[in-house]
């Protein structure tokens, strides 16, 4: 027989009555105070974790509470007769420092597992279950914030402009996941040679880079890479993991036009994005078999990139605009050269 001291509520006035619970061996738990006396198996009634350091509380099936001071000797006492034991053990976990600290250290790192894994492969299947219509509207919005910001009208000739087009062309393939690609030319004192493709097929070549080039194959070269973005939708993927407040917006609606934080940040986005070395080495893989597939040395790719950072006029460890959101170029041109050197 174990007796403890609490206060009981009834459940029907704010009055408080002093009362003392005792618990037998066969389970049954008895309220006795001055104006209660009543008894209950402890399989009926409702007994809320231990908290820290505050009283044990019981919940009565008929709307009576009773809170117990020495929460510790109550939950002993459960625990002795089958009751509350993981609770127990969650509460001397609680209060113990180690286990404390091995709960902040895997917090820790499932946030960043979250963040480092589930926040990507999120990004990646909003990415590609985004219409193809939903992104033509996001690029051709993005498109004239651009023209209104960064970009102004392209100074090369009609004529040359033709005739990149016609050459691109030949590299611009049929069956690349219904994206229909467009070429745009646009001159920026801002950012400079550069190229860069927006979500919807349109890639965007600056004057600075045209001048930049020393031959044709080169600006393919930077074509088929930035299509290397397109096709494995890294510009949507990036700006999704950077916005993860839209990616929520976007997963819980479903609704990707809808997002006006969406239109707000993509051109920003664009610009300044500094994608991944994983997301930089998938569109060089692609570029490398594109070119290949044309029987254009992939040597070009690298040849631009190196020139690329000579023309920024930094040291060997500096880069242009285009570079800074292209990053691990050693390592790029190196893989680079390794597959040139296959071409037969």
């Amino acid at each position: 027989m174990n007796e403890l001291e609490g206060r009981y509520y009834d459940g029907r006035t704010s009055a408080r009555h002093d009362i003392k619970l005792i618990i037998d061996d066969l389970g049954w738990i008895s309220v006795k105070g001055d104006t209660v006396d009543s008894s209950y198996q402890l399989s009926e009634l409702d007994i809320p974790p231990r908290i820290g350091n505050l009283p044990g509380k019981i919940n009565f099936p008929d709307g009576a509470t009773c809170e117990v001071d020495n929460a510790e000797q109550l939950f002993e006492l459960l625990r002795k007769y089958g009751k509350h034991r993981l609770h127990t053990i969650h509460h001397r976990w609680e209060n113990s420092l180690k286990f404390v600290l091995l709960a902040v250290v895997i917090t820790v790192i499932a946030v960043w597992g979250f963040i480092k894994y589930g926040v990507p492969e999120m990004a990646k299947s909003v990415a590609y279950s985004i219409p193809e219509s939903t992104e033509s509207l996001m690029g051709e919005q993005t498109l004239k914030t651009l023209d209104k910001t960064v970009l102004s009208p392209s100074e090369l000739s009609e004529d040359r402009r033709q005739e990149l087009l016609d050459y691109f062309n030949d590299v611009l393939f049929e069956g690349s996941d219904n994206h229909k690609y467009r070429i745009e030319f646009r001159k920026s004192d801002q950012i400079g040679a550069n190229a860069f493709a927006l979500p919807s097929g349109i890639i965007l070549f600056t004057d600075e880079m045209v001048e930049l080039a020393d031959n044709d194959e080169e600006l393919l070269a930077v074509l088929a890479h930035e299509i290397g973005h397109v096709e494995n939708r890294h510009i949507m993927r990036h700006v999704l993991q950077d916005s993860a407040t839209v990616l929520l917006i976007i997963i819980l609606t479903g609704d990707a036009v809808s997002s006006s934080s969406f239109a707000v940040v993509l051109p920003t986005a664009l610009v300044q994005a500094k994608f991944s070395r994983d997301f930089e080495s998938e569109a060089d893989q692609f570029a490398v078999k594109l070119l290949q597939s044309h029987h254009i040395p992939p040597v070009n790719l690298a040849t631009i990139l190196i020139r690329l950072q000579r023309n920024s006029g930094h040291s060997d460890t500096g880069e242009s605009d285009f570079l800074s959101s292209h990053p691990g170029l050693k390592d790029r041109i190196k893989m680079i050269d390794s597959a040139d050197s296959k071409v037969e």
